[in-house]
């Protein structure tokens, strides 16, 4: 995880969130919490490189199969954390520098994009921007794994977000 961070709420919440994936301790509150399926997510393998991001998809895609059976609760904070852990990851190892905006934060810089979103969800509530406005939404590429599959895999997404976030910059000189 980057050190160089911007030093904002959501950003703040975020690296927090991520280090919860981790199983840092959580907040007064929370110790309860904790991701679904735990003994099937390889912590120790977890170190913010691209590379850990096949440790994610693994236990993501075993909680995909197993998603009906797990509490609800618990599905949420797995997804809000998995989503902050794959989006710190792009951030860290993204040739641009990315920043987290929360979804009110971003109804206000670009009010039109907002709208597109829609309401703030578990898949919008933050996303990363780059310094042309562009965007990507790690948050919800881990909504759609769990919903939908290896098909939307967080590593082939970070290493085609990482090509496309530098393209862009590129293109907006």
């Amino acid at each position: 995880m980057a050190e160089d961070f911007d030093d904002t709420e959501i950003q703040k919440t975020v690296v927090a969130y991520s280090l919860y994936f981790l199983g840092d301790p959580r907040p007064e509150g929370y110790e309860d919490c904790d991701v679904v399926l735990p003994e099937l997510l390889e912590r120790s393998r977890l170190d913010f490189s691209v590379e850990s991001l096949h440790v994610v998809d693994l236990y993501l895609c075993a909680v995909h199969e197993r998603k009906g059976e797990v509490d609800g609760r618990m599905l949420f904070f797995t997804a809000l954390w998995a989503g902050a852990y794959v989006g710190e990851v792009l951030r860290e190892h993204c040739p641009v520098t990315l920043r987290w905006v929360s979804h009110e934060e971003l109804a206000v810089e670009a009010p039109e994009i907002a709208r597109q979103l829609g309401e703030r969800s578990l898949g919008t509530w933050a996303l990363l921007r780059g310094p042309n406005g562009s965007m990507t939404l790690p948050c919800n590429k881990v909504v759609k794994l769990i919903d939908g599959g290896a098909e939307d895999s967080t590593h082939p997404y970070v290493g085609a977000e990482m090509w496309r976030l530098k393209r862009d910059a590129e293109a907006a000189r």
